[in-house]
């Protein structure tokens, strides 16, 4: 895949510059996005190692810069997996984690957003599992998620509802009215058990394991009371012992 929709020609001339040694300083006025894409291409052609600097060259710049946002920063882990680092694969998916819980205390970003961030992780983290058959924690990822943006949700038609009922413009209160229903109504979709079932059904066949489906939608419905605050260890034990 190239960087840039050059003809063919000066696409093979890019990927020869970005090959020697001379590459390094001209990746550095590339976008991390784009390395990406070079590291994605090298992977293809069987350059693993030169792939592998440039992947973690294209972290350092993510990291660095801090409008870099979650969808970004988690495609490198992916990469690192397909290059047969899976463990600093899964490790850099845990520094992401870090990196975005002090952004959002250093910015006070809103509960809301912080779970909405981790629920974007938690779901990665389930896929990066999938990949490596571990089928039984990337179900638990995959409710982990569930359950965090399911939490987002509910934080967010709190907030609305805090500033409708403070709100003294009439005009800014009924804006802030909808806002919450749209929530509430999001809410009462995702805590619904065809909703539930469509979202873990899938997981629990690539774990062979779906007659357990009743089993984790009870584990999942009696989590649910227990919003905003989930004890996710225990439950990581829970749904461990009920797919057996």
């Amino acid at each position: 895949m190239a960087v840039f929709s050059f003809p063919s020609k000066k696409r093979t001339q890019l990927s020869a510059l970005l090959s020697g040694m001379e590459g390094l300083g001209y990746l550095k006025a590339m976008t991390a996005e784009h390395m990406l894409i070079e590291a994605d291409r090298l992977l293809q052609s069987q350059q693993r190692e030169r792939a592998l600097e440039i992947i973690r060259r294209a972290l350092e710049k993510q990291f660095a810069d801090p409008n870099t946002d979650i969808d970004s920063l988690l495609k490198a882990p992916f990469l690192l997996q397909k290059a047969g680092r899976k463990t600093e694969g899964w490790m850099t998916m845990m520094e992401i984690k870090d990196y975005f819980y002090e952004k959002c205390e250093e910015n006070h970003y809103p509960n809301y957003k912080m779970l909405d961030i981790e629920s974007k992780i938690s779901s990665a983290m389930c896929r990066f599992l999938q990949s490596e058959k571990k089928t039984g924690y990337a179900l638990y990822m995959a409710i982990k998620s569930y359950f965090e943006e399911t939490t987002s949700t509910f934080y967010m038609m709190n907030d609305y509802m805090q500033k409708e009922i403070c709100e003294g413009n009439p005009g800014i209160k009924r804006g802030y009215i909808t806002a919450r229903k749209q929530a509430e109504s999001y809410l009462n979709i995702r805590i619904s058990e065809a909703y539930i079932t469509n979202a873990i059904l899938p997981h629990l066949m690539r774990a062979r394991k779906k007659d357990r489906l009743p089993e984790v939608l009870g584990l999942i419905k009696e989590y649910i009371s227990h919003i905003p605050k989930i004890d996710y260890i225990k439950l990581e034990e829970d749904i461990i012992e009920a797919i057996g």
